[in-house]
C-alpha cells in the first residue's frame, strides 16, 4: 500500500486503474480532435474565416495537452510500480502543466462563444453565396442552412445525394456549429 497521507492509503492497483481510464479517455479525445480537424480542412471552404473554436493554435494547444495527458498517465502506471523522486517531480509538473492547460482551454471556450458563432455563421454565409455549400453537406449529412426550405425559398434545386429530400431535413448550421 501506498501512503498518502496517514489516515489514508492508496493500492498500487487502484491507481493503474485511473491511469489506464485517463489513458484510454485522452486517446479518444485525441482521435476527436483529429477527426474535428480533419473536417474543418475540407478543400473548398475559406479558410480565411478562421474558426476559433478550432484555429491552428488552439488545435495544437489541445493536441500537445492530450498527448502530455497520454505521457503522465503513462508515468502515473510506472510510478505506481517504482516510485523515485525525479519520476514523481515529473509527474507532478505535467500534471501542473495539464491543469493549467485545461483550464485555460475550458475558459477559453466559454469566453469566445459568441465569436465562435459568428465565424461559423459568417463561414457558412460565405459558403452558401458562392456556390460551395455542397462539401459540407456532405460532410455533415445536412442540407442547406437552416434546412431544405433555404433552397426552396431561394428557388435553387437541391441535391437528392447530399440531402434527404424531404422539408424536415436538418441544416447544417447546427452541426457545424457543435
Amino acid at each position: 500500500m501506498t501512503k498518502v497521507c496517514s489516515c489514508l492509503s492508496v493500492s498500487p492497483g487502484l491507481v493503474i486503474e485511473i491511469h489506464i481510464l485517463l489513458l484510454g479517455v485522452a486517446i479518444f479525445f485525441l482521435f476527436d480532435l483529429y477527426n474535428h480537424a480533419y473536417r474543418h480542412s475540407v478543400e473548398g471552404l475559406n479558410t480565411s474565416i478562421s474558426l476559433v473554436g478550432l484555429s491552428p493554435r488552439v488545435t495544437l494547444a489541445r493536441g500537445i495537452t492530450l498527448c502530455i495527458v497520454i505521457v503522465n498517465s503513462i508515468l502515473g502506471i510506472r510510478l505506481s510500480r517504482s516510485m523515485t523522486l525525479f519520476k514523481f517531480f515529473v509527474y507532478m509538473l505535467l500534471g501542473a502543466y495539464n491543469a493549467y492547460m485545461s483550464l485555460a482551454i475550458a475558459v477559453s471556450r466559454f469566453l469566445y462563444t459568441d465569436r465562435f458563432r459568428y465565424f461559423t455563421d459568417t463561414m457558412l454565409l460565405y459558403s452558401w453565396n458562392m456556390g460551395k455549400y455542397k462539401q459540407i453537406e456532405l460532410l455533415y449529412d445536412c442540407c442547406g442552412m437552416h434546412g431544405v426550405m433555404d433552397y426552396i425559398l431561394t428557388d435553387r434545386p437541391w441535391s437528392k445525394d447530399v440531402c434527404c429530400g424531404l422539408p424536415l431535413c436538418k441544416g447544417c448550421e447546427v452541426q457545424v456549429r457543435t
